[in-house]
């Protein structure tokens, strides 16, 4: 046992303690000490708190007759300006019947000494006042003192900023001074509604900050959540804005940052202008603003001084750039070790002489490669200018040189990522995140090929979605969408055309810009869903309908707090239609059914029965299921998504995907989706909405290549099969329709023109496929497993490059996206069953695993168990739900 004594503090750890915790009340007494009317009394206690440092320049004087005493901080103030402002008009003042506050009253209220003359009224205003460049003068007999702005240290002038460079746009940048920064603004800013609040943070260092906004445009909910989390800042010392940075974004973690940074005031008073908060840190040349969103990595100020078709063109460059930065070193690893017959013959034997001298495997080489790099990078950045340039070109040329000319590296490889690192360039405010996910791009492609890349792509992509500031999505304009946006997002049209010059012309422009919840959700008023608002107060339909910008991002004000919070976690149509579709789109890729006219025509008459089953679900989609109806979709979830996780693992093993371990590879896969489904269904619907553009890709990619290898005659050939066979197989593979069912809840505005969108939609995506397949595969088609994979395998419109990489990337995507929301939605149902229940979507998950080994063993894979259950959820559940409502209200009445 431990004695007594071990258990008690020595007396020097006792000692240490006690001087912390005097030190810390010391602090706190300092800032709330009130000045004395004796002046020995203040001087003493000035010298005592300031513990005999040398900076501190005292001056005793009399002035008309009050012995006083001048205070100021050596090296902090102008010479020139506080002997020419305060030390001769002092020395020339008569005041007869003086005293000490007569004589201060009479100063600060008859003479202007400076502009700036706060009245320190503490010990710890005092020292404040001086440490930033003030003169403080204490009288005798007064218990209060005056300070007077007679800054004149040293400081770094206005320069080119050195991390946004432009071509165009001015020249000029932040500095380290709080003071200047705010000039730099309100030079180009002079509207009386731009408000620059000071305020001073950190225990020590006591720095200036300064909160920046336009009071017309701003959120007041933003505005008072910044300063919420600002107030619970509690740092010693402020140095830098990544110190502050932290504390106004989300604790969750997250890869992209949710607030931006910049050297230049012509960028953030643009910033202001869209209705955003600037946040400038004396001490540091980089303003905060917030929000930020996704797609201003790509844009600069150069975009909107040059022609909108070489600013498109600029744009579509950093896109790729990204993606190649980022993706490019992974895939070809990925493509090397696992995935060789994608490339030609000729591309494939330049690559094989390349990589058989090299002493390392291809994924060694890969990861040496780029550490090696961001060792040099390293080095030339901390190194002094004058060596750090000269020491990376030296030490990348002799290196690369070398390695390449003995053996340890292969060309390609050095190419691939030299051309990597330099499309990163392009995009430096991603750098951090791009250096990092390009190593774990690696090793996924190294380990798991094309499947690998696409899971931790599906990870990326989930946390991108699920990433707010403070509400506002940073996808946005993409997720939410926003047609109006893609002008200043996918192309850049003439400034014209913009009009930034004033919103009330244009309600709806930069609306995008800030994507509330309520954005989302509330269109603008119109004929056609103004019955949707008949709880809305009238004054505030004929607010929006005026001036839709100004509303817009004040969710709680001029909205009811009941109605807004009732939005909260809803998800808009096309988000739903997005869902349903890649759904629906996902047993598309992996049917086993091959294409004919029959299945074609039963595809048809499938699409004509979900047409008439989902009526009944939209007219009862505002009712909330009862337990026993929950219990039953519950049920479905857990079987359909064991049902898509089989058919994605067995298209897997088809397509030859390298993860031999079948159990890792469905805890991997399992393990995405739960992250997925842990982010939230708007992080599900948002990563929906986003992969329809590559879906929409590959179908082109498809058609380019079966086009000029179809075959007319394929078309006319006769298949045999039954039409109610085929029609009744396509509704067992429609398991989208209880999903669409139960998100309905999640949609309160327009979900029928989303559901029949994507049944319309997925019509004719499977009637295209179909008829591809058909004048591609003729009779073959029917001896394959996988009818779309060899498809696209025989549709290849690229010489050195096979598109299969591209379905494989897009089937696994989708294939994450649906078993992730079969998972929330089996959550949600369990969530509803058992409330207390905490953790109700890993036992989805944990049940998915089981009903997809069970339904493994029993050989229920392709069950027409699914299609009795879908008319049951989906015909006959909610009519009988209804027509018991009805009777139930009779037999009350």
């Amino acid at each position: 046992m431990l004695s007594t004594e071990a258990g008690r503090l020595r007396p020097e750890y006792t000692e240490r303690i006690g001087n912390t915790m005097s030190r810390k009340d010391l602090q706190q007494t300092i800032e709330q000490e009130p000045l004395r009317p004796g002046l020995e009394a203040n001087l003493s206690r000035i010298k005592e708190i300031g513990g005999g440092t040398s900076d501190l320049l005292i001056n005793p004087v009399r002035v008309s007759g009050i012995p006083c005493v001048l205070l100021c901080c050596e090296g902090m103030l102008s010479t020139a300006t506080i002997t020419e402002l305060v030390l001769h008009p002092l020395m020339k003042l008569h005041l007869p019947d003086a005293t000490g506050p007569r004589l201060l009253e009479h100063i600060n209220d008859e003479m202007l000494l400076s502009v700036d003359r706060p009245v320190p009224l503490t010990f710890g205003d005092v020292f404040r006042t001086i440490n930033s460049g003030f003169a403080v003068l204490l009288a005798d007999g007064a218990n209060h003192a005056l300070a007077f702005g007679v800054q004149g240290y040293d400081k770094r002038g206005i320069d080119e900023p050195s991390s946004e460079g432009n071509v165009m746009g001015a020249h000029e940048g932040f500095t380290e001074v709080v003071r200047t920064n705010m000039s730099l603004i309100r030079r180009r800013m002079k509207s009386p509604v731009l408000v620059q609040q000071l305020f001073v943070m950190g225990e020590k260092s006591r720095t200036d900050l300064c909160l920046c906004y336009m009071s017309d445009r701003v959120s007041p909910r933003l505005l008072e959540q910044i300063r919420q989390d600002l107030e619970h800042m509690q740092l010693e010392t402020i140095l830098s804005s990544g110190y502050v940075r932290p504390f106004l974004e989300r604790r969750d973690w997250r890869i992209f940052h949710t607030t931006g940074t910049t050297e230049r005031p012509d960028v953030l008073c643009s910033k202001l202008l869209e209705g955003r908060v600037a946040l400038l840190i004396d001490g540091t040349p980089f303003a905060i603003f917030l929000p930020k969103l996704f797609v201003e990595n790509f844009q600069t100020l150069d975009d909107y001084t040059c022609k909108p078709y070489y600013a498109a063109f600029v744009r579509w460059i950093k896109y790729l750039a990204f993606f190649l930065a980022l993706l490019l070193p992974g895939i070809y690893t990925a493509i090397a070790l696992h995935h060789p017959e994608l490339l030609n013959s000729t591309l494939l034997q330049l690559l094989t002489e390349a990589e058989a001298n090299a002493p390392f495997s291809l994924m060694t080489e890969s990861i040496g490669v780029l550490l090696m790099y961001e060792v040099i990078r390293e080095a030339g950045i901390r190194l002094p200018k004058a060596v750090g340039g000269a020491v990376s070109i030296v030490a990348g040329l002799i290196i690369g040189d070398a390695a390449v000319s003995s053996g340890f590296i292969s060309t390609p490889l050095l190419t691939v990522t030299a051309l990597s690192v330099t499309t990163g360039f392009v995009i430096p405010e991603l750098s951090h995140e791009i250096t990092v996910f390009r190593f774990l791009f690696i090793l996924c492609g190294g380990l798991w090929g094309l499947f690998g890349i696409s899971l931790l792509g599906m990870v990326m992509l989930l946390n991108l979605c699920a990433t707010e500031a403070y509400g506002y999505p940073i996808t946005a304009p993409l997720a939410p969408f926003a047609p109006r946006a893609m002008r200043d997002v996918l192309t850049r049209i003439g400034l014209r055309r913009m009009q930034t010059g004033n919103p009330r012309r244009h309600p709806t422009k930069h609306a995008w810009r800030l994507c509330t919840v309520s954005a989302g959700i509330f269109s603008a008023i119109s004929h056609r869903n103004s019955s949707q608002y008949a709880s809305i107060p009238t004054s505030f339909l004929c607010n929006l309908s005026k001036n839709l910008l100004a509303h817009l991002p004040h969710k709680p004000c001029g909205m009811p707090p009941a109605l807004w919070r009732s939005c909260m976690n809803k998800i808009r149509s096309g988000q739903l239609f997005a869902i349903c579709f890649l759904i629906r789109s996902f047993s598309l890729l992996c049917t086993d059914i091959p294409f004919s006219a029959v299945q074609l025509g039963g595809a048809v008459l499938s699409a004509a029965l979900q047409g008439l089953i989902l009526l009944p679900i939209l007219l009862t989609a505002g009712i909330e299921p009862s337990k026993p109806a929950s219990c039953l979709f519950g049920a479905f979830f857990l079987l359909w998504g064991g049902h898509c996780f089989l058919q994605l693992w067995g298209v897997a093993a088809g397509v030859t995907f390298p993860v031999h371990n079948k159990l890792f590879g469905a805890l991997l896969l399992t393990g995405v989706c739960l992250y997925g489904v842990q982010l939230g269904i708007h992080a599900l619907a948002r990563s929906a909405s986003l992969l329809l553009p590559l879906f929409g890709v590959a179908l082109a990619v498809l058609l380019l290549g079966a086009w000029s290898k179809a075959q007319p005659e394929n078309l006319y050939a006769a298949a045999g099969g039954s039409l109610l066979s085929a029609a009744w197989k396509d509704l067992c593979e429609c398991g989208w329709l209880p999903g669409a069912a139960y998100l309905c809840r999640f949609t309160p505005f327009r979900p029928r023109r989303a559901v029949y969108g994507a049944l319309l939609a997925q019509l004719g995506a499977t009637v295209l496929v179909s008829l591809l397949g058909i004048a591609v595969l003729g009779r073959v088609g029917a001896q394959v497993e996988f009818p779309f994979f060899t498809l696209g395998a025989f549709s290849q419109p690229f010489a050195t490059q096979r598109a299969d990489a591209i379905y494989v990337v897009l089937f696994t995507l989708i294939g994450t996206i649906t078993i992730a929301v079969q998972l929330y939605l089996a959550g949600a149902c369990i969530a509803r069953l058992f409330p207390k229940f905490p953790y109700p979507f890993y036992a989805g998950g944990a049940g998915t695993l089981l009903v997809a080994w069970g339904m493994h063993s029993l050989g229920l894979l392709h069950s027409g168990l699914f299609g009795v259950w879908i008319l049951l959820l989906c015909g006959i559940l909610p009519v009988g739900q209804q027509l018991w409502g009805q009777l139930r209200k009779r037999r009350m009445a």
